[in-house]
């Protein structure tokens, strides 16, 4: 019996064979990949057939908390061993690519799709519009992800100088702090950025993740020896059988329970706290069996998942982009359509994003030298911003209608 819990219920820190390259958890990436996948059948709103796989927006755990938990645990891995000022530039270098990537595509999606705003805006409101963009007050569709993600990467530095000086305790209490007084005014504590979430109140996934990662080899030691883990895993797998249960039979048409488990708005927004633990006791469960199951789960689905996970920020955007041009083109498929053809459009749309992801992997091992790729991977992104900008400023002038305020 013994030995049929440690196969069944291996611990979730335990070292692993096949999952493991070099320094790299492979799990980390296919999950990362998984979370992009969910994420784009989900926006682009097509009653997804696959929704057993993806949960759609209603399950008790959806991608954006996986990927804000999976984001922290990394960040919090690959810091231990190194010196904080490394750590430090590391991180702010990261929040600042992000940063950029929102602003372009915000510039982007936004001007280019809704190009009846160079007519019909004024002056100031054109500035205004720019002005929000630049200071993460308003986003493209689907930019409010990667808005939360800047913050909480942009201020992980603090949290990793707290573990740096072996203060995991003083993290830990700072996040609770923010977090209790998040429950209790949530207004008070909420920042004025484009973000459908409420960052105060879901930063435990990401800055929890952070102290996780950072000292996942004690933790595993712990886990390891002591009987209590394997006893966890044990409660954490019955809770989490009997809410999917619960889940799939509407908890038994009991309005109280769905609104007090299944409300999406209430957990996207304010996390309350049994949100928060269900989301804790999904996330290991999403663990134990990628852990289980990885050598079937690899064959599956590694072939996508594992590209979208190894260049998620790019993946992320180019889905993003896709899924409004997809609606923009008025195509016949919605909601409505027959189940092959809602299929066939979700395959277009993740087919032309590994396409893209692998043409750019293809091209950062194939294309010029070192030194010509290093000069790119600097400063492609910026040129892209300015030829953005530039691009707008064309299109004030030539779309704004006489009278209008360039001809004032």
């Amino acid at each position: 019996m013994n030995r049929l819990r440690a196969g069944v219920l291996k611990p979730f820190f335990g070292s692993g064979e096949g999952y493991i390259a070099g320094k790299r958890d492979l799990r980390l990436d296919y999950l990362r990949g998984y979370c992009i996948f969910v994420m784009t059948l989900t926006h682009l709103g097509l009653a997804s057939p696959l929704i057993f796989v993806t949960g759609g927006s209603r399950f008790l755990i959806n991608a954006a908390e996986v990927f804000f938990f999976i984001s922290g645990f990394t960040i919090g891995l690959i810091a231990v061993g190194r010196p904080l000022g490394q750590q430090v530039t590391s991180r702010l270098a990261r929040a600042w690519l992000i940063y950029r990537y929102v602003v372009l595509f915000s510039f982007l999606l936004t001007a280019l799709l809704s190009l009846e705003m160079f007519r019909e805006y004024s002056r100031g409101e054109l500035t205004g519009w720019m002005i929000r963009i630049v200071t993460l007050k308003e986003g493209a569709f689907d930019m409010d992800i990667l808005i939360a993600y800047v913050i909480y990467v942009a201020l992980a530095p603090l949290a990793l100088w707290g573990l740096d000086r072996q203060r995991a305790r003083l993290v830990l209490g700072a996040v609770l702090c923010v977090y209790v007084m998040t429950q209790l005014k949530p207004e008070a504590m909420s920042l004025e950025v484009s973000a459908f979430r409420h960052l105060a109140a879901n930063s435990p996934l990401f800055f929890g993740a952070v102290v996780l990662g950072y000292h996942r080899q004690a933790v595993g030691a712990w886990w390891q020896s002591h009987r209590a883990g394997r006893v966890v895993d044990a409660v954490v797998v019955t809770v989490g059988v009997v809410l999917f249960i619960g889940f799939v039979l509407d908890y038994g048409d009991n309005e109280a329970v769905q609104e007090f488990l299944g409300s999406f708005v209430v957990r996207e927004f304010l996390m309350p706290p049994h949100s928060l633990l269900i989301v804790f006791v999904y996330l290991r469960i999403l663990w134990l069996l990628t852990t289980r199951l990885w050598p079937l789960l690899r064959r599956l689905g590694g072939w996508l998942f594992m590209p979208f996970g190894q260049d998620s920020m790019f993946a992320y955007c180019m889905q993003a982009g896709l899924i409004v041009w997809f609606h923009q083109l008025d195509t016949p498929i919605g909601e409505d359509s027959h189940v092959v053809l809602r299929l066939a459009g979700e395959a277009a749309v993740v087919g032309l994003m590994l396409g893209a992801v692998l043409l750019r992997q293809w091209l950062g091992r194939g294309f010029g030298t070192d030194n010509q790729r290093a000069w790119m991977r600097r400063h492609l992104l910026n040129m892209l911003i300015w030829a953005s900008l530039a691009m707008m400023v064309v299109l004030m002038i030539l779309l704004s209608e006489p009278g209008g305020w360039w001809w004032a």
